[in-house]
């Protein structure tokens, strides 16, 4: 075979990888954690599983525990490919203080209908908002916490919304930027179709923020909670947690950082 026809295969077979990529991306993307949690589990004890109308017609569950008098609401975006249930045990130091806590399950997850899609979990995060506001806490009494691919959720609502707190943990500063680190010789600005741009979006949110990212995250290197950080608005805080890789946060005490941090801000 000559250079010419050596160089057209190639050609061929990476503009043929590129559409599957383009067709196939979201079974790519997303790994939705399908068996759905426990519901006579202790680890929810106090907690109530709550239904969610999207405004794209779906029905879905989440987790609630209202919170006591003058104490805000701390709603939870998860990761991607997180199940809700682990998520119960780390939930009781905040129930100590005081905090409601509201645990959303994205569509497509933890038996839940639906495909998951960006557009599709902002809907899924919209419709929580509703919903608590509805059962009379103001967005001015929501702390949102997005952990990594939640963070991009969490920073969307914030952008649109006066909350009380912004938290993410292992964030990417957009979806784009971080599949292009991952795969070089992908063209991910041209074939990607969910973006989760937060580094655009950061700048529109005046929350308190505080970033809490691991030193030895290799799914989302800390470069890129760096990146998101250093375009939000002030007041803001990071830390970063030395050995912490993507998964491990809570094993380093997320929850007294976090409850340190909104009690810091209650008593500015």
């Amino acid at each position: 075979m000559s250079a010419k026809k050596l160089i057209i295969a190639i050609l061929i077979i990476y503009a043929i990888i590129m559409l599957a990529l383009f067709i196939f991306q979201r079974r790519l993307i997303y790994f939705p954690e399908l068996s759905p949690a426990a519901t006579d589990s202790q680890q929810f004890s106090g907690m109530q599983k709550v239904w969610l109308k999207t405004q794209d017609g779906l029905t879905i569950h989440a987790w609630y525990k209202p919170a006591k008098a003058d104490k805000p609401t701390l709603v939870f975006f998860h990761g991607n490919a997180s199940h809700i249930q682990p998520f119960a045990p780390a939930m009781q130091p905040y129930f100590k203080v005081g905090y409601g806590i509201f645990l959303l399950v994205y569509r497509g997850y933890s038996g839940n209908p639906g495909n998951p899609s960006e557009n599709g979990l902002y809907n899924d995060a919209n419709a929580a908002i509703n919903y608590l506001e509805k059962k009379g806490t103001p967005t001015s009494q929501m702390v949102l916490v997005g952990e990594s691919l939640g963070a991009g959720v969490a920073v969307d609502i914030a952008a649109k919304h006066k909350v009380a707190a912004l938290i993410l943990l292992a964030p990417f500063s957009s979806l784009t930027r971080l599949s292009q680190w991952h795969y070089v010789f992908i063209p991910a600005k041209l074939i990607l179709k969910d973006r989760f741009d937060s580094l655009s979006k950061i700048k529109q949110v005046n929350a308190p923020l505080l970033i809490i990212h691991g030193t030895e995250d290799k799914i989302v290197p800390i470069k890129f909670g760096k990146e998101l950080f250093a375009a939000a608005n002030k007041p803001k805080e990071f830390e970063a947690v030395a050995g912490a890789h993507h998964n491990d946060l809570y094993d380093y005490g997320v929850q007294k950082k976090i409850i340190d941090f909104l009690q810091s801000k209650k008593e500015n």
